[in-house]
Formats: structure tokens, C-alpha cells, sequence
């Protein structure tokens, strides 16, 4: 920025603001355009992909397969399990839709307290059964979720947010998805997680360092990992484009 002292715009394309420095930004008054949630359906999608992944156990079947092995190891069904959701913002809320058809119950934390009348009028917009849906503690989600799925922003306070101090709040065969960001999530405790708990599951599509080549998560038989592509759909891509035009005209100060 330095560098460009005529700008005056930076529209994002795609969403999450943790690349750019708003404190410099904003101090040299320049706008930002973004739309948030607008690559939501796309995310979504991806994470109910990982979950069925994490239950039905079917990440290695296609290579076992090619190796000759048929191996017929069992998994789990996604209905009527109680999804945790970190982060209730226009991702968590269209992956709850996506759920619908499997009777789970949600449990989410988000640091945005929601009145009674707010999850009402979430629930009869988004088509969502108001009694399998509750906001809970930070803790009481960890301590309920069949399966943990990640939406949150990544910040100083969400950085590391799941670390091995949190770690024993989980069900030992809590299955992780993280379609957010990385870091949110500390690898390294978590590979002692998964190691220790065989019966536990991680499907990521973000990592701490990527591209995600030497991580050692991927070692491991109870994890599966995707190339940071959530997004990464003809439609969102699509509208991640037009968005990010949109903001030239649209846009304003952040701090």
C-alpha cells in the first residue's frame, strides 16, 4: 500500500479478512468492498462432503480398492447425530439447512448472542426445525458434537481456539470438519488427538501452512484432507466475481 498512494478502493474477492491489514487500510482511509457469505452455498457443500466422508469411512476405499483390497469397514450414519457448530454467521447457517433432511440436532456457539425472536425469524427464513436447533457455551459444544464443524472467522481470539487444553472436552469419536481456516485449530495438538483416539476423525480443507504438502495430519489413517477448494465451484467462483465488481462501487471504511 506503500507503494499505490493513489488508491482509494481494495474489493475483496471471496471472503475472510484475515489477509489483509485493516489497521493500515483504514488509517490511510482507503475502502473496502466485501460481501460476506457470498461463496456460502459452495463452503456448505463441502462440509456436508466431509462429514459423510468422516462417517461412512470411505477416504482410502477407492485406492484399497486398486490395490486389491476390498476392505469393508464399517461407518456411521449421519441422521439423528448432534452436529456442533463453531460459528453461526451465513456458512454455519446454510450448512444447518443442508442438514435438514438428516434430523440432527444443532448445538452452536457464536460470539454473537441470539435473542429468542433472532433464532425464530433464522429458523422460519431458513426453513430450519426451531427444536433441533440451540446456541450453547463454548465448552458445551465441544462436550456434545457427534460432529465439529468449524465457521469461524480467523482472528487473534479464534486463532488456536482448539488446543490441547480443549481437546478433552471431545468425544473420543468426534469427527472435526474444517472448511473455515487454519489455525483455528492447533495442529500439532490435534495429531496427538487423532493418535490417541482411533476412533476420532478430522476432514480438513485449510491448514495452518499452505500449500499443505509435508503436513503430517496427513499421515495419519483417521484424517482426510482436501487442497483449500471449498470455494472452488463454477457458481461460487461466479459469484465471488461479481461481488468483488459489485465492491468497486460498494464499499467503505473498516477498523
Amino acid at each position: 500500500m506503500a507503494q499505490l498512494p493513489k488508491l482509494k478502493v481494495i474489493s475483496k474477492y471471496g471472503v475472510g479478512l484475515n489477509n489483509l491489514d485493516l489497521d493500515a487500510i483504514s488509517s490511510q482511509g482507503i475502502m473496502i468492498g466485501f460481501t460476506p457469505g457470498v461463496n456460502k452455498q459452495s463452503v456448505a457443500e463441502l462440509a456436508l462432503t466431509l462429514t459423510l466422508v468422516a462417517l461412512k469411512k470411505i477416504h482410502r476405499n477407492h485406492i484399497e480398492i486398486t490395490q486389491g483390497k476390498w476392505s469393508q469397514e464399517r461407518g456411521s450414519e449421519l441422521f439423528g447425530k448432534t452436529i456442533g457448530l463453531l460459528g453461526f454467521g451465513n456458512i454455519g447457517q446454510k450448512f444447518a439447512t443442508l442438514l435438514q433432511p438428516f434430523n440432527c440436532k444443532i448445538v452452536f456457539f457464536d460470539e454473537k448472542i441470539f435473542d429468542d425472536q433472532e433464532l425464530n425469524n433464522i429458523c422460519n427464513d431458513l426453513k430450519l426445525n426451531q427444536d433441533l436447533l440451540q446456541q450453547e457455551e463454548f465448552f458445551t459444544v465441544l462436550n456434545k458434537a457427534d460432529i465439529l464443524s468449524i465457521h469461524l472467522p480467523l482472528s487473534a481470539e479464534t486463532k488456536n481456539i482448539i488446543s490441547a487444553k480443549d481437546m478433552h472436552h471431545l468425544k473420543e469419536s468426534v469427527s472435526i470438519i474444517n472448511t473455515a481456516r487454519g489455525n483455528i485449530i492447533n495442529e500439532k495438538d490435534l495429531h496427538i488427538f487423532l493418535s490417541e483416539n482411533v476412533n476420532a476423525f478430522a476432514a480438513f480443507d485449510v491448514y495452518a501452512t499452505e500449500p499443505a504438502l509435508a503436513n503430517p495430519l496427513f499421515d495419519l489413517p483417521n484424517f482426510f484432507g482436501t487442497s483449500h477448494r471449498s470455494s472452488l465451484t463454477n457458481e461460487g467462483i461466479h459469484s465471488m466475481g461479481l461481488a468483488a465488481i459489485a465492491g468497486l462501487d460498494d464499499n467503505r471504511l473498516f477498523s
